[in-house]
């Protein structure tokens, strides 16, 4: 503080108006800039989104686990994916279509 005192007007003015300059370009760069607000504001919503398609995949993952599972367990799954998936009836079977 002793400097300051020292000082003549014009120059406490200068010195003034660098702090201030300076507090300021803190402050705009802290919103602003590659690490600031801002930044961090968008970064959170990426991350929620990232989190909500990180369940959708895991919840794709399990069921293809579980259908992978049926498959190895037994032929049932195969005789239900093929009435599903192809139309296969069984013998004797008779088959009703609704035309609409």
């Amino acid at each position: 503080m002793a400097f300051v005192a020292n000082l003549k007007m014009g120059e406490r003015k200068l010195l003034q108006g660098i702090f201030a300059f300076v507090a300021l370009l803190v402050v705009v760069l802290s919103l602003f800039g590659d690490k600031g607000l801002l930044q961090l504001n968008s970064l959170k919503a990426q991350e929620a989104a990232l989190q909500i398609e990180l369940q959708d995949l895991q919840q794709e993952q399990a069921r293809w686990l579980a259908r992978l599972k049926a498959l190895k367990e037994g032929s049932s799954y195969f005789e239900t994916l093929a009435r599903q998936e192809l139309g296969y009836v069984k013998e004797g079977e008779v088959i009703i279509r609704i035309v609409e």
